[in-house]
Order: structure tokens, then C-alpha cells, then sequence
């Protein structure tokens, strides 16, 4: 995302917040159902990250009618997707309250992806309830696939069995109130109102489609979550609030919520940062904890204090200092390599405006990577695709590539990491990971796909311009021949990293876990 379309998608997402519809009530005041949670607060981060740049005329594509009709439908998908949630509800009720610690040190994870969970968050879990500290994770349901907990100190419970007879009063008299919001502001002219406040235009008719998808959606689905995240935080008084995500509109009601209620909350970094990525923007959590000093610099430079911010590093990347053989020959033999075979890893990344130019680029990247590494007969490729990524084409690729493999969306990454021998990817934090462990990685940087270049412009890791680029990477890189170009690779790594996440020590989970510990100290 440039700079400009990141100022504008944060002036649109202010300006929309401060609308007047009644009488000396703005938007975001109105959608305050509860009294004290504003749910403009609670999406703005998502409205501002991945749904207001598609509504500016500098944005490539974005009149397109693939875009435009996907615009009008989202109305009508947001209805379908709502009756889907009344047909599909999940069963509540109260009964997890009695299994809550009675510890009065007891932290609450939001854990609502699991993978954040497992990757960032589940490491200070295990070491917090180590000591005299207890905690819960919530989740939408308790976590089926975590296997027992090391300690009874630690819980899973579903935000669901979080739930009684107040909960459903108040969701009631919320979803009265936020009728009555939506009524109010469809009489509003926001062309009108955007000459007064704007400086640039915006697609108005794409906005209101996507506004009714919020009151229709997003806004109804957001209230069970807030009553629930209440019943927990009034009712058990958790002296912490952790999460991994702040963009995430769940976590962002319990650590909103919390302010109200006197709760600290810590988010715990799990990906990478810039400047022109409005990320931080509106915070919600009091303290964060960084993976390292950039991170630190590009937060202070979108509007966090420099006291709210600690550098830790990054808990989940601990595990990669730790090569485990058997862990590397287990993951190789479940795609159906052989001893002497080369594992190329591809992170891929789903398209997102600001980090590719188009769609098409980044389709062009893919199948060049897989053409690339299959003119190389001792490897085999492993695809991991985003968790946020369909993979029916990948799958067409799997089936097309005899030395294609396609790992699950939600494998963990780190386990993957330590059984390949390069890594490919485009801009993603995995190549960081990489870095973290020691793999060499590749960096698809085709001319005019755009993304970041946090990667290329370090010197770390090779950048690769085209398909015959790739090829050449990879043959060279798993020949285990070394040069005075891969001992530069090796200096411009180790200064990377300290920049990045600090010293890779394995010890960011110590640190995470000692700053939760000053943080519910009394």
C-alpha cells in the first residue's frame, strides 16, 4: 500500500467515524450499543487494512466490473451470510464459568485464529503456567486439535459457554439500538457530507454497499461477540488481556472492552511491520511486544508511545534455533522425499491491494516458481499457502508438477522451515522466519508486481527478477557449494536479523513472558 492510498483509506475511515446522524450524535458515538464500545473502533483497523482501498479512483483496478459488481453483491452476500449464522448457531450457555481459575493471577489469550495461537501465543502460555500464574484461551470453540495442556492452570473454552440469561437481554436491546443506527444513517447524503471533510474522492456507491454490509453483517455478527467478551471480563476480572492480532475485530473487543473496565491488554507481534502500512494507526491494546527495533520505530511513527512499546522478539521463532533431526526427517518423509532430495519451500501470499500491483503478477510469480524449481531434478517443491488463501489452484498445479507437493494451510510453519533447504516467497514474514534459522531464501521481486522491499533492499536474501532468476537460485543453493557472495549473504543476514528481531537467541518467550509478568504484578 503507497503512502497515499494509506492516508487516505485512515482520512476515510475518520471522517466516516465523526459523520453527524442525530442530533449532536456522530457515527461512531451511535455505535456505541453497549454504552462504551464504539464498533466503528472495532473494525476500523480491518476497514482501513484490506475494504477502503479498493474505493479510490488511483487504485489499479478498481473500476473494474469484476470490483464494481462484486461491490453491489456484498450487500446481498452479507444478508446470505447472516442467515447462514441463524441456521448454523452454535449452542450457549454458562457452563464454562465453573472451570475458570481461581487463581487471582489468571491472563486471558484471545485466540481466535488458531494459528496466531499456536505460532505466537502458545509458547508464553506454556511458560507462563509454569509459575503461580494461570490462564484461559478463548477461542469461538474450545481448540479441538492442542492435545492436553501441560499444566491444569491452562484452559481452552469457547466464547460460546461463556453465556447466560443477562448475555441474551443485552444482545437483544443491542441489536434494537444498532437498527435504529442503521436506519438513521441511510438518510445521511455522504456525498455531501464528504465535500465538507475530503480532499479526494471516493467511490461512493462502492461505500454504501460496503457500509450496508457492515450493518448487515459484520455489526450483527460483532454483538454476541461483545456481550460474551463482557460476561467473561465482568464476571472473572482476568488481571491480563493477550492477544496476536490488531486487526482482528474479535480481539479488538476485548482489549477495547478492557480499557473500559480497568483490564490491561498486550498484543504480541506476529507479523511484519511498515510505515506505509497503516497497521497502527488505531491501536487498541495498551502495550505491544515487539519483535525488534524497526518494528519499534515504525510503530512510534503511526502514533503508539515509545513507553507502550517493548522489544521481545518473536516467541514462535524460538523453536527455530532448535534443530530437531527427527522433526526434519519426519516432515521430508510426509511429502515422499528421499535422503538425497532437496526441499524447496514456496510461502505464498493471497493478493492483497498494496502488496501486489495486480492479480495477475502475482499468478505470473507463482507459476514461475513451480516451472522453475521443476527443471530441477533432485528437488521437490513444497507449497504452503497463506492461511487467508484458497488453494484450488494450487492444487491444479500439484496435479499438473510431478515434484510439486501442497501442504496443508494451516501446518506449522516453523516444522516446515526446519526441513527445507531454501525458502521461496514474496514478501512474507516466513522469510524472516527463514532467515531466523539459518535457510537461504528467495525473494520472487518481478518487475512491476509491486509489495514491499524490506527483503530485497537488506541484502539477505537473493532477489529473483525472473523465472530463469529462480532456477539459477535454486541449483546454486543446493549445490552446498559456498562462496565469497554467500559469506556477504551470511554478514548482511546476522545485521539483518539484529535490526529485525534482535539477537536469535531462542529466548523472546522468556522476555514476552517476564513483561506479562510486570504487567499483572500488583
Amino acid at each position: 500500500m503507497d503512502d497515499v492510498v494509506a492516508s487516505q483509506s485512515v482520512q476515510l475511515c475518520r471522517a466516516l467515524g465523526c459523520v453527524t446522524i442525530a442530533p449532536r450524535k456522530s457515527l461512531g458515538e451511535a455505535l456505541r450499543l453497549d454504552g462504551e464500545v464504539s464498533f466503528w473502533d472495532v473494525v476500523s483497523t480491518f476497514l482501513t487494512l484490506y475494504r477502503f482501498p479498493r474505493l479510490f479512483p488511483s487504485v489499479p483496478g478498481s473500476h473494474s466490473v469484476k470490483r464494481l459488481t462484486n461491490s453491489r453483491l456484498r450487500p446481498l452476500r452479507g444478508i446470505a451470510a447472516r442467515l447462514k449464522d441463524v441456521l448454523v448457531r452454535i449452542p450457549r450457555g454458562k457452563q464454562a464459568c465453573a472451570d475458570w481459575p481461581l487463581t487471582k493471577m489468571n491472563v486471558v489469550f484471545v485466540g481466535f485464529m488458531k494459528t496466531f495461537y499456536r505460532d505466537v501465543l502458545s509458547p508464553v502460555a506454556d511458560l507462563l503456567v509454569q509459575g503461580d500464574a494461570s490462564a484461559v484461551v478463548i477461542g469461538q470453540t474450545a481448540e479441538p486439535d492442542r492435545g492436553l495442556p501441560i499444566s491444569t492452570n491452562l484452559r481452552f473454552h469457547s466464547l460460546w459457554d461463556h453465556w447466560d440469561d443477562e448475555a441474551t437481554f443485552r444482545a437483544r436491546m443491542m441489536s434494537r439500538r444498532l437498527s435504529e443506527t442503521r436506519n438513521a444513517f441511510a438518510r445521511i447524503n455522504l456525498a455531501a457530507e464528504f465535500e465538507r471533510t475530503l480532499s479526494f474522492p471516493v467511490a461512493t456507491s462502492a461505500l454504501k454497499s460496503e457500509l450496508s454490509w457492515l450493518f448487515r453483517r459484520e455489526f450483527i455478527r460483532l454483538i454476541p461477540f461483545l456481550v460474551a467478551a463482557r460476561h467473561i471480563l465482568e464476571r472473572h476480572r482476568p488481571a491480563l488481556i493477550i492477544s496476536a492480532d490488531d486487526a482482528d475485530p474479535r480481539c479488538r473487543v476485548f482489549s477495547l472492552l478492557g480499557k473500559t473496565l480497568g483490564i490491561p491488554s498486550l498484543l504480541v507481534q506476529q507479523g511484519l511491520t511498515s510505515r506505509a502500512y497503516p497497521e497502527w494507526v488505531f491501536f487498541s491494546h495498551d502495550c505491544v511486544a515487539a519483535i525488534g527495533e524497526r518494528s519499534r520505530n515504525d510503530m512510534i511513527a503511526q502514533g503508539i508511545p515509545p513507553e507502550n512499546i517493548l522489544v521481545t522478539g518473536h516467541p514462535g521463532f524460538d523453536r527455530l534455533v532448535d534443530v530437531d533431526p527427527d522433526t526434519r526427517a519426519k516432515a521430508r518423509s510426509a511429502f515422499g522425499l528421499a535422503g538425497d532430495q532437496k526441499m524447496i519451500l514456496f510461502a505464498s501470499q493471497p493478493y492483497y491491494i498494496g502488496v501486489f500491483d495486480s492479480p495477475q503478477i502475482r499468478r505470473t510469480m507463482i507459476d514461475a516458481v513451480v516451472r522453475a524449481a521443476d527443471s530441477q531434478p533432485a528437488s521437490v517443491l513444497v507449497i504452503k499457502p497463506h492461511p487467508g488463501e484458497r488453494t484450488a489452484g494450487f492444487r491444479r498445479l500439484v496435479r499438473r508438477y510431478s515434484r510439486t507437493r501442497l501442504a496443508g494451510k494451516t501446518a506449522e510453519m516453523a516444522t516446515l522451515i526446519k526441513a527445507c533447504d531454501v525458502l521461496i516467497t514474496f514478501y512474507s514474514t516466513s522469510a524472516l522466519e527463514a532467515l531466523y534459522a539459518g535457510k537461504p531464501v528467495i525473494n520472487v521481486d518481478f518487475p512491476k508486481s509491486g509489495g514491499s522491499k524490506i527483503y530485497t533492499l537488506s541484502g539477505a536474501t537473493w532477489t529473483a527478477r525472473s523465472e530463469e532468476d529462480i532456477a539459477g537460485y535454486i541449483a546454486r543453493l543446493t549445490s552446498g557449494k559456498t562462496d565469497e557472495l554467500t559469506e556477504a549473504q551470511e554478514n548482511a543476514r546476522l545485521k539483518f536479523l539484529s535490526e529485525m528481531t534482535g539477537a536469535p537467541d531462542g529466548k523472546a518467550t522468556e522476555r514476552v513472558t517476564q513483561a506479562v509478568m510486570e504487567l499483572v504484578r500488583p
